[in-house]
Parts: C-alpha cells; sequence; structure tokens
C-alpha cells in the first residue's frame, strides 16, 4: 500500500515468500540456515525471529485488508474536512479498518501462541519441549501433555475472550481510550 512502488514490491515479496513457507521450515532455516552465512544466534532469539518473520507476513495482510475495507470517500471526506494525510488515517481511516480486522488478528495471535510449540524443534526450551523432557523422566505421558494441552487451551481462550470482548465494545461504538495532548 506504499506510495513507493519499490517498496510496496519488496513488501509484497516478503510477505508472498513467508506465507508460503511453513513454519517448521522458517524456523529451521533461521536456527540451522543462517550459521552457515555467518549468523548465529542463541536458540530464543532465533525463535523469535522465525515466529516475528512469520506473523509479521500474515498481521501485514490482515491490516492490508482491514484499510483496504475502508471506503476510499471515508478519506476523500476526512481531506476535504481539512485533516493531513496522517490525520486522516489515524481517526478516520484506521479505526474503521481496526473493527474488520481485530477477528483475524486475534485468530493470529493464537496461531502464534500455538505454533511457538514447534519452536522446540530447534532444540528451543519452551513449553512443549518442557514437557517432553518431564515425560522421559516420568513416563507420564498422558497427565504431562494433558497438562500442557490445558496451557495451551488457557492461554488461546483467554486472548479469545479479550479479542471477544474488544470486538463487542467496538460493534456498540465505544472506542478505545485517545491519548489527548495539551
Amino acid at each position: 500500500m506504499l506510495r513507493v512502488p519499490v517498496l510496496g514490491r519488496l513488501g509484497d515479496a516478503y510477505v508472498t515468500v513467508v506465507r508460503g513457507i511453513p513454519l517448521i521450515v522458517l524456523l529451521s532455516v533461521v536456527y540451522y540456515g543462517l550459521p552457515t552465512l555467518g549468523v548465529t544466534l542463541p536458540d530464543f532469539p532465533a525463535a523469535v525471529l522465525a515466529l516475528g518473520l512469520y506473523s509479521a507476513a500474515y498481521t501485514s495482510e490482515i491490516v492490508r485488508g482491514g484499510i483496504s475495507s475502508v471506503p476510499a470517500g471515508q478519506a476523500e471526506a476526512a481531506r476535504s474536512l481539512g485533516l493531513s494525510r496522517g490525520q486522516a488515517l489515524r481517526f478516520v481511516v484506521l479505526p474503521q479498518a481496526w473493527r474488520v480486522a481485530l477477528p483475524a488478528l486475534g485468530n493470529e495471535f493464537i496461531s502464534l501462541i500455538l505454533g511457538s510449540s514447534l519452536a522446540s524443534a530447534v532444540t528451543l526450551q519452551e513449553l512443549f519441549s518442557q514437557g517432553r523432557y518431564i515425560t522421559n523422566a516420568t513416563y507420564r505421558q498422558f497427565e504431562v501433555y494433558a497438562v500442557l494441552a490445558l496451557v495451551y487451551f488457557l492461554l488461546t481462550f483467554v486472548l479469545s475472550r479479550l479479542v471477544r470482548g474488544l470486538e463487542a465494545r467496538l460493534s456498540r461504538g465505544v472506542t478505545l481510550p485517545e491519548r489527548r495532548v495539551i
């Protein structure tokens, strides 16, 4: 959506490539592939980088779709009232885009939480890999994985309820508090 064609094409290429790669492959490329290029990252930063790159591609498409859903006449009307492009975007377009994008953003963040378990495939010590260590030590697979399932469920349940609450608030026309500049 950028007015600079080169940057817009680079962004589009990034989104297209990253969305076409499974998360486990991206994690492996960052963790195992970057060291062959001389870039070695510890486990946690490597996982954060891969998960961030992956989520950013999807999130950017969600935001782009939300902004595109706002009729162009809205921004034009704001501009005709004397708002700058930035003000029109901030006060007119983005609040409307937020309502459209919020459900998909909530789903993306839930998918990110669930996808983080794949980081154990590149030896990152996260929740799922800790569960594997416990099952190896105790031989109690059902109990350990049931607790892991419950923890993941609680994380995603709380997030989905928060998103649902925000959706309900926005559908009633109650907006988020704004900062006042004096």
